[in-house]
């Protein structure tokens, strides 16, 4: 079943996942890279490189919105796509599954 492989719905961009530091490795590759995607919980800075995707702060809601947003992340042809690490709260389990398969490089 596809919902039991490693690598499941993984965006063609790499795919980061980060904690409080997600900001300043955006600053970071921005120089190098080029167009990035971020998906986060904030309101980041603008930039011309990056395109952000507010994320709902509800897991439900979150859950729903993300194959949606990372395909929409690949279509605007970002180099990489960084995702604000969500809550360690045990209703974000399944979100936080889906990220870490979504993450892995692949084989």
């Amino acid at each position: 079943s596809p919902g039991m492989l490693a690598r499941h719905y993984s965006p063609r961009a790499p795919l980061e996942i980060r904690g409080s530091d997600a900001a300043e490795r955006i600053l970071e590759l921005l120089s190098q890279e080029g167009r990035l995607g971020w998906l986060t919980f904030g309101t980041p800075p603008s930039h011309p490189d990056l395109i952000v995707a507010t994320m709902p702060s509800n897991a439900s809601a979150y859950a729903s919105a993300l194959y949606a947003t990372l395909h929409a992340m690949d279509m605007a042809g970002v180099a990489r796509i960084i995702v604000e690490f969500p809550p360690e709260d045990e209703e974000w389990l399944a979100v936080r599954d889906r990220l870490t398969r979504a993450a892995v490089p692949p084989a």
